[in-house]
């Protein structure tokens, strides 16, 4: 069976999406689209990396301009560290997106060696006992 989620995909991001990790993004443009019942005016900001975009509040969006400045128009290119948290909004704890105030690399799979050949073991003749309790 499908999940609601699929069954309405949002136009922007949010928490669940992020699957409890953070992702660092290249911004592609932010621009102001209204959002929310009644409309109200919000700063959204798109990334190449996913066709959905990451509407700001102030917080978010003051981590942004203590990295990259005021102006929108430089943020174009530049990297977001984005990672789920929870935040009490109402008297409830809600989970959110927060922007980082430092980029984090996104961590390439390292590729790792073939294992060494290894010799057979040695076979003595007379073994010593072991200590079942060892676990080494």
């Amino acid at each position: 069976m499908p999940k609601v989620s699929e069954m309405f995909p949002s136009k922007y991001l949010k928490a669940s999406d992020l699957l409890g990790r953070q992702f660092t993004l290249t911004i592609k443009r932010a621009v102001v689209e209204p959002l929310g019942m009644p409309p109200e005016d919000k700063l959204i900001v798109y990334f190449v990396e996913t066709d959905k975009g990451l509407a700001l509040n102030k917080t978010n969006a003051n981590t942004i301009v203590a990295q990259y400045g005021d102006d929108t128009d430089y943020w174009r290119g530049k990297q977001l560290t984005i990672y789920p948290t929870e935040v009490a909004f109402q008297g409830k704890m809600v989970e959110t997106i927060r922007v980082s105030n430092k980029v984090v690399a996104q961590r390439q799979p390292v590729r790792q060696p073939e294992p060494e050949p290894v010799a057979p073991p040695i076979h003595w003749e007379e073994e010593e006992e072991q200590d079942p309790d060892i676990p080494f």
